[in-house]
């Protein structure tokens, strides 16, 4: 029995362990685990199954029961319903009589046994790897540093201080914004972000892009195939894989399965085929040699093993899958079972799936649906592969500081823009112009088309793509006007360097919004600040960050 970080595992975890003793069964209770760490220990200590108690990645006020069978294998569907079924007659079960109750044995020893399991997975050391990891305040906060350290990588931990309400907040592989920012500022080789129960991982780069489960599979595949271990040169993984994944498959000489969406109709596959790599887009993967389900560590500990083998940044690696392009809608319908018989929607499937003939696949999921009326301003937006979300502290912050200071007429400039998401709120709280730029081209696409999903046009809105601390034609086109405001949305050391700059482009009674700053980086900025011209106005935090409002000093 084991749990994660939620302030409700201990309730449950009392509530189960209860019924299992009162029905003359002993529970070996391993407190806060990762659900890998619980597969694990079944097998190791040979037990008739196991319970997590944990809603993955979800938030702190959910929570469930993951079940698994004494193979150490999540149960069927099959065994699911018949456990349903026994539920409806729990009064008719069983109970110990007399002396023949259950005990309770404590497992304190097996987080350490199952964390020196994970680190003797590893071939080589991983010395001279400078890598950032976000716990997600999760069941991997007490394991993932020490692991990385005893094969001698430089590490620097985030979100691994849970109080039982911070679970995912803002963190982790549902949440990797600030992963990204950190591995940038700290010029890390690169960052692996774990989920609440630590069965998945997501990676990002050493520029902060995001490496998915797509991306991870065909590195490992690669890896295992270079020393003859992938098993019949096959990789299991979903639907909702990226095209560009089974392409690079096929150019490596790989057969590429795809299942249900799920990890356990991976896993399936997988032991139907003899298959010993399969996985999930959303960072579930499963190394059958190793483990029995999706192993957060574990695969954050290939990917190291794969980066420092290779002598490659992570940026080139990931470049042998090219990602094509793959949106994904949720909607709500009226029958969820009927939805596909009717003949408007099999017939506009058909049309479409014949136009992307060879080019494309089409999975389907009903229409969009409307945006609740609040009252408030209402910005949407996809982020693509692009920073700013609208969810982090960083950019809440900025926001909060764009309602406060934006007036109807006023020219913006975004600085480091991202999905554009400042600088298109800006021109919808009434700003008149608006011209927004990043270093990353895929910046540009991704924000003229939210521009557009708002009704903003070309006209008003400019997406400029270039390096503006060394590219001194972009700094004299930015400078043939002044704008009224100013925001940087990046990291500490870019802002810093902006701070410079930002006095050639600001009107006099202009002001400078910044986020994206570590704390421990604040007095820097400040600094800076100073030096350059600024008067600050207000400081905000949220958790680890701090955004900043200054004015040219008067």
């Amino acid at each position: 029995m084991g749990r994660d970080t939620r302030v409700s595992g201990p309730l449950l975890q009392y509530s189960y362990v209860c019924g299992l003793i009162s029905s003359g069964v002993n529970a070996l209770c391993l407190d806060v685990i990762p659900t890998p760490g619980v597969a694990w220990a079944i097998r190791r200590y040979n037990t008739q199954g196991g319970c997590v108690i944990s809603a993955s990645h979800n938030p702190f006020y959910d929570n469930g029961l993951k079940l698994i069978g004494a193979d150490g294998y999540k149960l069927s569907d099959e065994q699911e319903d018949e456990l349903e079924k026994l539920i409806a007659q729990a009064q008719d079960l069983p109970r110990a009589l007399e002396g023949h109750i259950g005990a309770i044995i404590e497992g304190q020893e097996a987080q350490r046994e199952y964390a020196d399991y994970v680190s003797g997975i590893a071939k080589i050391g991983l010395d001279g790897l400078k890598i950032v990891l976000d716990c997600a305040n999760g069941a991997s906060s007490a394991l993932a540093e020490g692991i990385f350290r005893s094969l001698g990588a430089q590490v620097t931990i985030l979100h691994n201080h849970p109080n039982g309400t911070n679970i995912n907040n803002q963190c982790g592989s549902t949440h990797p914004e600030s992963l990204q920012k950190v591995v940038v500022d700290l010029g890390a080789d690169f960052g692996l972000c774990f989920d609440g129960d630590a069965d998945r991982c997501l990676a990002c780069d050493e520029k902060g892009q995001m490496i998915d489960g797509d991306h991870m599979l065909l590195l490992f595949g690669q890896w295992l195939d270079k020393g003859g271990k992938l098993s019949g040169k096959r990789i299991v993984t979903t639907v909702m894989a990226n095209l560009g994944l089974e392409e690079a498959c096929q150019a490596n000489g790989f057969t590429m399965a795809r299942t249900a969406v799920g990890d356990r109709y991976v896993l399936e596959e997988m032991r139907r085929s003899g298959s010993v790599l399969g996985g999930e887009q959303s960072g579930h993967i499963i190394f059958l040699d190793y483990a029995t389900t999706g192993d957060g560590l574990v695969t954050g500990l290939m990917l190291s093993q794969v980066i420092k083998d290779s002598g490659q940044p992570l940026s080139e690696l990931a470049k042998a899958v090219e990602k094509k392009p793959q949106y994904m809608v949720n909607v709500k319908v009226k029958d969820k079972h009927t939805w596909n018989l009717h003949p408007q929607v099999n017939e506009a499937v058909k049309a479409v799936e014949e136009s992307l003939k060879g080019r494309g696949r089409l999975l389907v999921r009903p229409s969009w649906e409307k945006a609740e009326d609040t009252g408030r301003i209402v910005l949407s937006l996809d982020p693509g592969m692009a920073f700013g979300t609208g969810s982090h502290h960083t950019t809440r912050m900025c926001l909060e500081f764009l309602e406060k200071t934006v007036k109807a007429g006023d020219d913006m400039i975004d600085m480091g823009c991202g999905s554009g998401i400042l600088s298109i709120a800006s021109l919808l709280l009434g700003a008149k112009e608006a011209v927004a730029v990043d270093i990353d081209p895929i910046a540009e696409k991704i924000a003229y088309e939210n521009a557009a999903m708002n009704g903003i046009g070309k006209d008003t809105y400019t997406v400029l793509v270039g390096d503006v601390l060394s590219d001194s034609a972009l700094q004299d086109k930015l400078c043939e006007k002044k704008y009224d405001v100013v925001a940087a949305n990046i990291v500490a050391s870019v802002i810093i360097e902006l701070s410079a700059i930002v006095p050639k482009l600001i009107k006099k009674d202009g002001v400078f919004i910044m986020s994206g700053i570590i704390a421990e980086r604040l007095d820097e900025v400040l600094q800076a600040l100073d030096k350059n011209g600024f008067e600050v106005l207000e400081v905000k935090a949220g958790d680890d960050w701090r955004a900043i409002l200054a004015r040219p000093k008067r």
